[in-house]
């Protein structure tokens, strides 16, 4: 997968001696972006590793994007020439059963069933193997699908993202397998939402690029029934934040370039966002940062990735995703969020109000004053590029 090196350089130390062999264990917990920081650190810190040993007992994984994250390592390893040995045993707790099944469904754990024990329960993980579950078909393909009722792993390459006619397939190969699992009427909003993800990213990124949809079952514990999921990652790699973009487009602003179409109502309004915030956050104390900001407002009406179409109704793609998610997804079963750079913005339901056709990410609906503080958080692991964990309830009939 293109870039995904990246996802090291960013975040490694200094190489500094030469290492044969590295083991990570982890025991009863859960996964998180600290072990992916972890793992990280020893695979940078060193150089000519000939074998990794993953030791995984009684643990399970945060959510999706950390099973992706996890994944892209472990191809990045393969690719550097590294042997890779597995002994995973997932902990065994019903309220870690929608974690358990995303990773049930990897091809981590796709390729260990298919792998060869070599001693002490370590598997050697088969290079082969994982690079057809990884790439969802074949390393050698511009697009890879593999897909069945509760499951659907698509890749696309760069090369398939620039052919417009191809993407088109793959868009359309998305769209049916969508109202298969959700109908063609009562989760429309959902299908609507995803595709505009992947188009979105495509636009900004222009890479590789990842779509995880896993259908799943679990106990509602409010009303102790049995309802269905659908948990959705979509991960693409590259130098390009999801804030980007329009960082660039407010530098040239401020230098007084010609930038396109954005209407001066607009620029207007979101430059009195920028003062007011600037303003508030003057405090060393507060964790909103100025990336923070700009990631918002590519959430708001007239922003968009396509610098030349600044301000026009194309920009519309994820303000609408913003009030999909409002409609539609619930705290309760899990947070949707993006993540790019060291910066999250989560999806906070009750804090998706409008004001003046802006989503101000705060309780008391006004976009001068900051988001909550439960809405944006900074990681201690850099994402070169942008990702996004959804998930939804399905309604039925």
């Amino acid at each position: 997968m293109e870039n995904v090196n990246l996802l090291v350089s960013y975040n490694s130390e200094i190489i500094r001696k030469n290492k044969n062999k590295l083991v990570y264990s982890v025991f009863n917990q859960s996964i998180t972006g600290d072990n992916i920081k972890e793992i990280i650190g020893k695979i940078g810190k060193y150089k000519n590793i000939k074998s990794m040993y993953f030791q995984l007992i009684n643990c399970t994984f945060e959510d999706i994007l950390v099973i992706l994250i996890f994944e892209s390592l472990i191809l990045h390893l393969l690719k550097s020439d590294v042997k890779i040995y597995m002994q995973v045993k997932l902990l065994e707790d019903p309220q870690y059963s929608i974690n358990n099944e995303l990773f049930l469904k990897s091809p981590i754990r796709v390729t260990l069933d298919k792998s060869q024990e070599v001693k002490n329960n370590f598997y050697k993980l088969d290079e082969k193997i994982y690079y057809e579950y990884y790439y969802a078909l074949s390393p050698t393909q511009v697009y890879g699908l593999n897909e069945n009722k509760e499951h659907f792993r698509l890749f696309v390459s760069k090369e398939t993202i620039q052919d417009r006619k191809l993407m088109n397939k793959v868009i359309k190969k998305l769209r049916l397998y969508l109202e298969k699992v959700l109908g063609e009427e009562k989760n429309k909003e959902i299908k609507q939402l995803i595709l505009e993800l992947i188009t979105n990213i495509k636009e900004h990124a222009l890479s590789d690029l990842i779509v995880e949809v896993v259908v799943l079952d679990a106990i509602d514990n409010r009303t102790n029934e049995l309802v269905q999921y659908i948990t959705v990652g979509l991960i693409s790699y590259s130098k390009q934040q999801l804030y980007s973009k329009i960082e660039d487009f407010y530098q040239k602003v401020d230098n007084q370039m010609h930038v396109g179409s954005l209407l001066e109502a607009e620029y207007s309004l979101l430059s009195e966002i920028n003062a007011s915030h600037q303003l508030l956050t003057n405090d060393d104390s507060n964790e909103y940062e100025h990336e923070h900001m700009r990631m918002l407002q590519t959430f708001q009406d007239g922003v968009t990735g396509r610098e030349e179409s600044f301000g026009n109704d194309s920009g519309t793609g994820l303000a609408n995703t913003i009030k999909i998610i409002s409609m539609r997804t619930s705290d309760e079963t899990g947070l949707s969020y993006v993540y790019s750079g060291n910066h999250i913005c989560y999806f906070r339901t009750n804090s998706l109000i409008f004001d003046n056709k802006i989503c101000t990410f705060n309780t008391i609906g006004d976009y001068k004053q900051l988001p909550d503080e439960s809405i944006y958080e900074k990681s201690s692991v850099f994402f070169p590029g942008t990702a996004f964990h959804l998930i939804f309830p399905i309604e039925k009939g």
